[in-house]
């Protein structure tokens, strides 16, 4: 269970990362 939070701890980081680029902004 613990390495599930973790997993989704990192995901957020990494979506909140690439959201604040505009480039990856531009993809969606």
């Amino acid at each position: 269970m613990k390495t599930r939070l973790f997993h989704s701890l990192i995901l957020l980081i990494i979506t909140s990362e690439l959201a604040s680029g505009d480039t990856f902004d531009h993809k969606i």
